[in-house]
């Protein structure tokens, strides 16, 4: 007999067969787990641009909103707007720091329930002004939900 080399075709049905069995229990989990960490990045970019713009109204002396929706809507948003209002006249005018923010693929503010509908407003002491008494934004990635809770002294924490 000559000498064997390379593999059979059996042996490497064998080894793909073993490979596509591997896959599908991983390829799950690995989905399962991009959307764990696109709500853990979505959570903590609301989070932190809450607490961001709390601290602003402190340092800056200036009133700073947080409008979650457009004043009708507040489901399903998939962008959020943060104003430090430097005149004080609630609007936006030339000069004043406009930053939308989006957040990621696959997530978005399932609900926003505050007073008034949309919006937080900072006064220059990082408390919420006189008239907005805080509430909670749910925010959800597929089937993963998380909530945070904003109380009427600006502080946000998740419930």
């Amino acid at each position: 007999m000559r000498d064997q080399r390379g593999v059979s075709l059996v042996e490497l049905l064998v080894v793909l067969i073993v490979i596509g069995i591997a896959l599908r229990f991983v390829v799950p989990t690995v989905g399962h787990f991009r959307l764990t960490m696109v709500q853990s990045r979505a959570k903590a970019m609301v989070l932190e641009d809450i607490r961001a713009a709390r601290q602003r109204a402190i340092t800056r002396h200036v009133p700073v909103f947080v409008a979650f929706g457009n004043g009708v809507t507040t489901t399903n948003l998939t962008d959020y707007k943060v104003h430090a209002d430097t005149n004080g006249d609630r609007l936006v005018t030339t000069g004043e720091m406009v930053n939308t923010k989006t957040l990621p693929r696959d997530s978005k503010l399932a609900m926003v329930a505050l007073t008034p509908t949309d919006t937080l407003i900072f006064d220059v002491s990082g408390t919420l002004r006189t008239g907005t008494s805080g509430g909670k934004v749910v925010i959800t990635t597929g089937t993963l939900t998380d909530t945070l809770a904003v109380s009427v002294a600006g502080i946000v924490y998740e419930p």
